[in-house]
């Protein structure tokens, strides 16, 4: 029953398939038998370790033959990962609505409200690297490829590395607001105390020494640290994580996939550099994650149905 598909004269995927084969490999693709990168080898040849058919293994590289475990696995990590990032995105854009708030309503405690958001971003930052995780399984864990070995090795890496630097952020910014607050009541203090001398002619700068000798500055260095690194390692775990999502879009025979997969590949690089400092790479960047996640998940959704009902 399982060679029907693949029969001649059906008319189904793997007619087409066979039809537009190629003369050659033209990405990392493993021996159906063995596990051999057959890559650049001519499709009419044999793998050269266990002499299988090479044109085997390009039929049988789709998705459909994937393990069902993998696909389910697969699918469950593009949705949490899409969801996640499209929950960052819409916290980034509430933080910056709440910081402008807070300064119409003086009522508010800032800490219980930077606490929150906190709180807030690093448990979505969690369960998404959770769905990084989740998503870079294993095919096969006796015989892992190994062009994809690296990448998907990086992305599992990267993405507890985020966690770590999430939870180092979160609490370095609680020092930096509770800093802040004892600033404010000093500056406070300091003014009623400059009226007089105002009045009798006291230096200008002493507000600004004041300042400048009760700012928190090891939370604040702490927070600038711990936020650039994160922003770097969060964008290595996706730029790893889309490298290995163009390769499944190879297997699932979608070239939109994969050029949108190259897409934020590229994007990430920039955003892990100068861009990361600004805050709109990031941003895009997670945008278009959830899109590929998204994307991912809907074509993968008949599969997990084909394998459910088998």
């Amino acid at each position: 029953m399982s060679d029907a598909p693949q029969s001649a004269g059906t008319g189904g995927p793997a007619e087409g398939a066979r039809q537009a084969m190629p003369e050659h490999v033209r990405y990392d693709m493993p021996c159906v038998q063995c596990g051999y990168n057959v890559r650049s080898m001519p499709v009419a040849g044999k793998c050269p370790e266990c002499a299988t058919s090479i044109a085997k293994s390009v039929e049988g590289f789709s998705m459909q033959t994937a393990p069902p475990a993998f696909v389910r696995a697969l699918r469950r990590g593009m949705l949490v990962t899409g969801w996640g990032a499209i929950a960052l995105a819409a916290c980034t854009i509430a933080s910056v609505f709440v910081g402008a708030l807070l300064g119409f309503m003086p009522r508010i405690n800032p800490l219980a409200v930077t606490v929150a958001l906190s709180g807030v971003v690093t448990m979505i930052t969690i369960v998404m690297m959770a769905g990084v995780w989740k998503l870079t399984t294993p095919e096969r864990v006796d015989r892992p490829f190994a062009p994809l070995h690296t990448p998907r090795l990086l992305a599992r890496g990267a993405a507890v590395v985020v966690v770590l630097l999430a939870l180092w952020a979160m609490v370095a910014q609680l020092f930096v607001q509770q800093g802040m607050q004892n600033v404010a009541t000093v500056m406070r203090a300091f003014r009623g105390q400059a009226t007089q001398a105002q009045a009798g002619g006291g230096p200008p700068w002493q507000a600004i020494n004041m300042l400048l000798q009760n700012l928190p500055w090891a939370s604040i260095v702490q927070l600038v640290v711990s936020t650039v690194l994160l922003t770097i390692a969060w964008c290595i775990a996706v730029c790893a994580c889309m490298v290995y999502c163009r390769w499944l879009g190879r297997r699932m025979r979608d070239a939109k996939l994969v050029k949108l997969c190259s897409v934020v590949v590229w994007l990430s690089v920039g955003a892990s550099g100068l861009f990361g400092c600004i805050g709109i790479a990031p941003f895009l960047l997670q945008i278009l994650l959830a899109v590929v996640c998204w994307r991912f998940a809907r074509a993968l959704r008949p599969l997990v149905g084909v394998h459910a009902g088998a």
